[in-house]
């Protein structure tokens, strides 16, 4: 089994004693999130949760589909993607560098780490809610036994590798992606940009007098002209589902629509095996009575 990636996002609350104090902090960043990213469908549930016996309290983020664990002076975040994948790019575009940029920007940071599972919850200093930065840094640091560098994207695109080299744990400032964003809102003429992290190969969402709109980020063409309700990615794959009125499509990673807008909701499993369907999927619609058979990737957006 491959080594998970936890990424890590500052913040400046310290009251972890108090866990009323800490739910009224969760929730204080559940609204900011849901503000700042447009999530307002009812399609959508952050899922806030005290677990009593771990003494911890969690979220999730929809759309972005990670998990948010608070601790003292920061959030661990799991996207629940192997650490290699942060390496993985389509020439400029890192999309889970950018996944992270996203979540930093929309809480007000300009910087984040990652690292490998082993400096965080499965030996780090992520182990209680009363966890703080500085120890979780001070440890990170002694158990790498250096300064953490700086993520570096030209020497990785440089390598020009598919399995590029890499250190187990990184620093980032955003350099590049702060770049990306400032450079495609000023093409975005009319919308607000989102985030850069894209829904299937090249779309990202942006927001207009207080709708959703999902833009092509080389055109700047709506998929559609009216707004749409929610765009969903919950399908292990490049597909994503776009609610409108009250009801749900399927498009391919292209913004090729599969299905006809119906009532329901898509889910997905795996397809039963064969040596020919290994990585085959099942898109299906048990409302609409609707089935896809669709091919697994073997990485995130290739």
């Amino acid at each position: 089994m491959g080594v998970n990636i936890t990424h890590i996002i500052k913040h400046d609350f310290r009251q972890t004693h108090d866990i009323q104090l800490c739910l009224e902090f969760a929730k204080k960043t559940i609204e900011r999130l849901k503000k700042e990213l447009l999530i307002q469908s009812p399609y959508e549930s952050f899922e806030l949760q005290y677990d009593e016996a771990l003494n911890e309290i969690r979220f999730e983020l929809p759309i972005y589909d990670i998990e948010f664990s608070l601790h003292g002076g920061f959030w661990q975040v799991e996207s629940f993607f192997h650490y290699c994948q942060l390496v993985m790019h389509q020439g400029n575009y890192f999309w889970l560098r950018c996944l992270t940029y996203d979540i930093a920007r929309t809480l007000g940071e300009e910087e984040a780490w990652y690292a490998t599972e082993y400096y965080t919850w499965n030996g780090g200093k992520c182990e209680t809610v009363e966890s703080t930065f500085e120890e979780w840094y001070e440890q990170a640091v002694k158990d790498y036994g250096k300064s953490i560098p700086e993520f570096d994207q030209s020497a990785i695109i440089a390598q020009d590798d598919l399995y590029p080299d890499y250190e187990p744990i990184y620093h980032d400032s955003f350099k590049e992606c702060k770049t990306h964003f400032n450079r495609l809102q000023s093409q975005i003429v009319g919308y607000k940009l989102l985030g850069i992290h894209r829904i299937g190969k090249k779309f990202v969402r942006c927001e207009k007098d207080g709708h959703l709109f999902l833009l092509n980020e080389h055109t700047q063409i709506p998929l559609f002209t009216e707004p749409i309700d929610d765009v969903l990615s919950l399908l292990n794959g490049p597909e994503f589902v776009i609610v409108k009125n009250g009801l749900s499509a399927v498009f391919n990673a292209y913004g090729k629509q599969l299905t006809d807008f119906v009532k329901g909701r898509f889910e997905w499993k795996w397809a039963p095996y064969t040596p020919l369907s290994a990585h085959e999927r099942i898109i299906y619609n048990k409302e609409a009575n609707i089935q896809l058979h669709t091919a697994w990737p073997m990485f995130q957006n290739e």
